[in-house]
């Protein structure tokens, strides 16, 4: 008996089904803090629009205030629902991006450091020496370290 899969919109086998971005490189610190944030933005937006579709309701269709209120609270909620749910995929994406650059950034740079030192531990008769204590990337044009002036 096979266990049924949620079916991705991405092709990534380990995504998020609600928003087919990709979590596999994200840590559970990284997915709080998205959401955090994301939750943050969309009590500031669901607030704001609340305020505005109440005080609205109420001066400009000159509605009873509980009708207003209905309707703000109404109007906030969901303005900060749907805010917070693209929020929250904003936030993720960055936090996506973000970890692939820091992870290419250090395998890159680790690569580059192990060409180097293959370079040193590899080297042939014809190669100039490098400096040393920092210096590694200045070459002696002469090659007066070695003696061979």
């Amino acid at each position: 008996m096979t266990t049924p899969t949620l079916p991705t919109t991405r092709g990534s086998s380990s995504s998020d089904p609600r928003n087919g971005l990709p979590l596999e490189a994200l840590t559970m610190d990284q997915i709080g803090a998205a959401n955090r944030a994301a939750q943050m933005d969309g009590l500031g937006v669901g607030g704001l629009a609340g305020f505005l579709g109440g005080f609205l309701s109420h001066r400009l269709f000159r509605q009873s205030r509980n009708v207003a209120l209905l309707s703000g609270l109404l109007t906030g909620s969901l303005a900060g629902y749907i805010f917070t749910q693209t929020a929250l995929k904003v936030h993720l994406a960055k936090a996506s991006a973000s970890s692939t650059v820091l992870r290419d950034a250090l395998s890159s740079s680790s690569s580059s450091e192990l060409e180097g030192r293959r370079q040193w531990t590899n080297h042939d008769d014809n190669e100039r020496e490098g400096g040393v204590g920092g210096l590694e990337g200045l070459h002696d044009k002469y090659a007066t370290t070695r003696g061979d002036h």
